[in-house]
């Protein structure tokens, strides 16, 4: 029962905080796309 009921729970937690870190890296990764193709 613990099992089950402790991703509920990190589901429940964690989504906007993983979502700012994904649009974050997002960012990131546009903004290292531009750097490299500035650079190249």
């Amino acid at each position: 029962m613990t099992d089950v009921q402790k991703p509920k729970i990190l589901l429940m937690v964690s989504p906007n905080y993983s979502i700012k870190l994904l649009e974050e890296e997002i960012q990131n990764i546009k903004t290292e796309t531009n750097d490299f193709t500035k650079s190249v």
